[in-house]
């Protein structure tokens, strides 16, 4: 069984009960969303639950995109780096889209005068917000 989930900490009593019911389990994490460009770099987290090189060899039985990218991180490490990976990044995006939404000025200008940073901020802000917005 392969569990994809951004935060695992909650499943742990869940791992155990289908590791002692003799359930093999795998822990993944993709790194990318569907729009994903199949010919870069594609990131997956391995969240080893118990021993990364059985994990690591099941998973490449599965995983063999030649583009993959299989990072093995402990368990209890998963959860605190993506809070900084995927927390800080959609925080940010957040924040800066808000603050467009509140500055009161007309989008097309903003647009007209972007500088390449600001235009850079704005797609990956884009990307966290509604599509509403």
């Amino acid at each position: 069984m392969v569990e994809i989930a951004s935060i695992k900490s909650h499943l742990r009593d869940a791992y155990g009960a289908l590791q002692a019911a003799g359930i093999p389990i795998l822990s993944l994490h993709p790194m990318f969303g569907p729009g994903k460009n199949l010919y870069e770099p594609l990131t997956m987290v391995h969240a080893v639950l118990r021993d990364e090189e059985p994990e690591r060899a099941a998973l490449g039985e599965l995983l063999t995109h030649p583009y993959l990218d299989l990072i093995s991180v402990p368990l209890h490490r998963h959860d605190r780096l993506m809070g900084w990976v995927l927390g800080l990044a959609h925080l940010t995006g957040i924040l800066f889209g808000g603050a467009l939404c509140r500055s009161g000025l007309d989008p097309a200008e903003l647009g007209r005068v972007a500088s390449t940073t600001f235009e850079t901020v704005l797609a990956a802000a884009a990307a966290a917000l509604p599509s509403d917005l």
